[in-house]
């Protein structure tokens, strides 16, 4: 039987699981979905999670399920990144572990721990990384792995010194490999924490807040320039592709899930003021300029932009546009969004319009975080 047939018995097996079975999907403030519910959309993504290296739908798919073809997108990203770095599963799950512990993500955690300690983890690091200290004992990958991913959560930069690192070790294939995974992590954690995805079997979270989620470290800077050989002078988002070109899976990706994030149904003066808040929170100054542009154009004024600049609540702003600015930036500070929070932002552009808030700020943290390591 040829590999097209195998695939093809695969996917009808995985179908009729689906139409005949429970799903399995789980969720708090987005109620779990059920297949002969869904759009064609909606199980075109379950039937692309089904045939894929994750075979289940466990984690953010009944979130990003709201939004399907940018939610298919993003886990068609997500699964690049997860599955399709040049580094050990060590280092992989390190970083995943490290994402989930920076937003404070107890399913993320929960999940990722357990596939930490199956890479070959130690419970020591995983433990040191839990409580928001430095693990002692790394292997060199790790180690190395560990050192460029703490001081860009922690600072939204990288060192000159850990950067070369990196390089050295990983190639600039393996660091673009590495902020895929760290982005799409981002992206998972803040969908289950706006969700308040249930973690099952009575387990409690685990993972305690911290003032620092991972240990704060001072960023001894060298001068100014691009790091990436492939980076090139152009529009922010160019740029990011030309240095994602060093790994094309990843490269590829994320130009499709920057191309649903452009087909929002979202408005776009809401996705604007997103990719603002998102560049503001990483002082990523190209995606700023770039998005400060945008966001004149559809209609924010300079002085809204300038506000948000100064990281002020711009004065004037429509209920919508309330309720988004609430939203991100409760999200981007406290890891959580209240209830209260939540339920503004639903009444003003439902639960798809939360999802493509999500998305967007997950599509341009990716960008953020590529050119805050490029410099």
């Amino acid at each position: 039987m040829t590999k097209k047939l195998l695939c093809a018995g695969f996917l009808c097996a995985a179908l009729g699981y689906a139409q005949t079975r429970d799903l399995g999907l789980a969720g708090d403030r987005f109620k779990p979905l059920k297949f002969e519910e869904m759009t064609a959309e909606q199980q075109t993504m379950v039937e692309h999670l089904l045939s894929g290296e994750r075979k289940g739908l466990g984690g953010p798919f009944n979130v990003l399920l709201r939004s399907p073809v940018m939610g298919d997108a993003a886990q068609a990203f997500g699964a690049v990144g997860r599955f399709g770095g040049d580094y050990s599963r060590q280092v992989a799950e390190t970083v995943i572990i490290m994402a989930g512990r920076y937003w404070t993500s107890q399913y993320e955690w929960q999940a990722h721990k357990a596939a930490a300690l199956q890479a070959g983890v130690t419970a020591a690091i995983v433990d040191a990384i839990a409580a928001g200290k430095r693990p002692v004992g790394m292997p060199a990958d790790v180690e190395v792995a560990y050192n460029f991913m703490n001081e860009l959560f922690m600072t939204h930069q990288v060192s000159d010194a850990r950067f070369a690192a990196a390089k050295e070790k990983f190639g600039e294939k393996g660091i673009v490999d590495l902020l895929g995974t760290a982005g799409w992590y981002s992206l998972v954690s803040m969908s289950l924490n706006v969700d308040r995805y249930p973690l099952g079997n009575g387990a409690v979270g685990e993972l305690k807040p911290l003032q620092n989620p991972l240990p704060e470290v001072t960023v001894a800077e060298g001068g100014g320039g691009r790091r990436f050989s492939g980076a090139g002078d152009s529009s922010a988002e160019r740029r990011v592709f030309n240095i994602a070109a060093a790994s094309p899976p990843i490269a590829a990706a994320l130009r499709l899930f920057g191309v649903e994030v452009g087909r929002l149904s979202l408005s776009p003066k809401l996705r604007e003021m997103a990719a603002l808040l998102v560049a503001r929170q990483w002082m990523a100054e190209p995606v700023w300029q770039d998005h400060r542009v945008a966001a004149q154009a559809v209609g924010w004024s300079s002085a809204a932009v300038q506000a948000l600049r100064d990281g002020r609540r711009p004065a004037g702003l429509q209920a919508d546009e309330a309720a988004v600015f609430d939203f991100c930036t409760e999200l981007f500070k406290t890891r959580q969004v209240s209830d209260a929070t939540f339920a503004a932002l639903k009444a003003k552009v439902g639960e798809r319009g939360i999802v493509e808030i999500l998305g967007a700020a997950g599509y341009y943290q990716v960008l953020s975080m590529v050119l805050a390591v490029d410099r």
